[in-house]
């Protein structure tokens, strides 16, 4: 496994830990539904039946994608990137893979982040991943078991349907633009001042590419192999 993936996936596990830590103290996590899963009344949205989001529809969606999405794409092509795409955002660079890849080490690691939380030592910890094999993994390994697999491409699917609903992703893109001003207030102003393409608002069309082609058979797809251990996780 090349070294910059592996990094990547450290960066990715260590910064969701500490987010998720920082969003406990402020009271800000992610609602979950009975099953644990996230962000799912955004996963199922459906323009044609409950129309265009609002702002506040999306808040918590777009923090998703700043804290912790972003870091799965790695910071020095992530850099270089926005420097090219000055008119566009980060909604043009994310894909569903990156999505649907978070969305599930979210979900799978936060029983046993939320112990974390709560401080319990090691010998009162009995949450475990969600998703991995049982017994012992080497290192940098894939400890994805089958239900995990499967859940993936479901995530791929959800995303995909999304990010191809080009009405949907040009309100999302406008809501973005206000929360990039909102949130990252310095970087904003630079980027607005430093292209003139951002004179305008550039709407998402279906000429402007946000997602490459993804396969039909979603089977094919390959889900990225477990990050390292956290503090106090079994391997």
């Amino acid at each position: 496994m090349p070294c910059y993936f592996v990094n990547c996936l450290t960066k990715l596990l260590l910064n969701e830990c500490k987010n998720c830590s920082a969003d406990h103290r402020a009271d800000n996590l992610l609602d979950t539904d009975s099953d644990g899963k996230i962000l799912v009344s955004i996963r199922n949205w459906d323009t044609e039946k409950d129309g265009l989001p609002d702002y506040s529809n999306v808040e918590k969606f777009m923090r998703f994608l700043d804290k912790y999405v972003k870091h799965n794409i790695n910071g020095d092509m992530l850099k270089k990137w926005k420097g090219q795409n000055r008119n566009k955002t980060l909604i043009h660079k994310l894909k569903p893979g990156d999505l649907a890849y978070v969305t599930l080490v979210y979900e799978a690691k936060l029983g046993v982040w939320a112990e974390g939380m709560l401080g319990l030592g090691a010998d009162e910890r009995t949450a475990k991943p969600k998703y991995h094999k049982k017994g012992r993994v080497l290192r940098f390994s894939d400890a994805w078991d089958d239900a995990g697999r499967e859940y993936f491409r479901t995530l791929v699917k959800e995303y995909t349907r999304l990010w191809r609903d080009v009405d949907f992703m040009n309100e999302l893109v406008g809501h973005w633009r206000e929360y990039e001003s909102k949130h990252h207030k310095r970087s904003y102003k630079r980027k607005r001042t430093s292209s003139d393409d951002d004179l305008v608002e550039k709407e998402v069309s279906e000429e402007d590419v946000l997602m490459d082609d993804e396969p039909d058979d979603y089977a094919l797809l390959e889900l990225p192999a477990r990050p390292p251990p956290t503090v106090h996780e079994e391997v």
